[in-house]
């Protein structure tokens, strides 16, 4: 049976270098009671096999509570009184979705009894054996990426990670593969798994497409929510389209040209007039503006003052 180990205080706790994936407090950690209790004494969490620890501060009036984690009763005996503690949940933890339980908490009625920190899982060294994948696999891979090195790409790299486990890692070709004029440069360093690549436009993946899902789960955005219910400087004002649709002026028309043209409103050569000025429009932008970025053309198309810098 895991154990839970003793670390202090809830500041001890916050003091760790870890970022949180949940911190739930128990019981009724939703916030309200109803006809299916058992959620409220449980909660899901994303883990890995053979790793992991979460962190409990309980209230010095606790006395004794019951801890699961999947299905697994924690030795809690050191809980009651109060004070911050860690539990060694590898020998339980699986991949995927995992899941605590806290319930039979002593005295009855205590509000915010404990309050449980999971922190989320690391990636770990690993081996393509425990993760079921076939060297041949990789090796065609690395054929692929080799004959593509050959046929001039400057440098790649892979890695490989099933289950919280990092289970292959290589890189191919030179850093700087050619010279500036276009000579291979045969002088330059290889390509290692440490070597630093600029993302570019991949980063927009991550700062903004998987920041919008998150809030989308976490329930604070609405996709379907007008653009007006979103706070400070949305560049529109008689349009309202949903946060679907695109934010510039051009496809705001078209949102806007659709819906007249389903209703009939108006005239469609009228639309075809105004979608062409419209356009022409977004193109002198584009093109005056062609070295700004995306944020100041889009305030230029918006009609939003912009201050520019002053030329050198």
């Amino acid at each position: 049976m895991p154990a839970i180990s003793a670390i202090r205080t809830e500041a001890d706790i916050l003091s760790l270098d870890l970022e949180w994936q949940a911190k739930v407090t128990f019981p009724d950690w939703k916030g309200y009671t109803d006809d299916t209790l058992a959620m409220n004494s449980m909660y899901s969490f994303f883990g890995y096999h053979g790793q992991g620890v979460i962190y409990l501060k309980s209230k010095e009036a606790l006395k004794s509570l019951r801890l699961y984690v999947n299905g697994i009763r924690i030795d809690t005996a050191a809980v009651g009184g109060g004070g911050g503690f860690s539990v060694d949940i590898s020998s339980v933890s699986r991949d995927g979705e995992n899941t605590i339980q806290v319930s039979n908490i002593v005295p009855f009625g205590l509000e915010k009894a404990v309050t449980v920190f999971i922190p989320y899982p690391e990636i770990l060294p690993g081996e393509l054996s425990e993760a079921g994948i076939s060297p041949k696999a990789l090796d065609m891979i690395s054929r692929i990426i080799e004959s593509d090195i050959k046929n001039g790409f400057s440098s790649a790299q892979l890695a490989v990670i099933r289950n919280g486990r990092l289970v292959y890692e290589n890189a191919w070709g030179r850093i700087n593969a050619y010279l500036p004029d276009g000579r291979k440069h045969a002088g330059s360093p290889a390509a290692t798994e440490k070597t630093l690549y600029d993302l570019a436009s991949v980063t927009k993946m991550f700062s903004v497409n998987y920041a919008l899902q998150k809030l989308v789960t976490d329930g604070m955005v609405n996709l379907d929510s007008p653009i007006r219910d979103f706070p400070e400087n949305v560049p529109l004002s008689e349009a309202h389209p949903s946060a679907r649709n695109a934010i510039s002026k051009r496809q705001v028309f078209e949102s806007l040209a659709e819906e007249a043209e389903r209703e009939g409103s108006a005239d469609a050569s009228d639309i075809a007039s105004l979608r062409e000025s419209v356009n022409a429009s977004y193109e002198k932008v584009r093109s005056e503006h062609k070295g700004d970025s995306p944020s100041v053309r889009l305030k230029v198309i918006a009609g939003e003052p912009v201050t520019l810098p002053a030329t050198p």
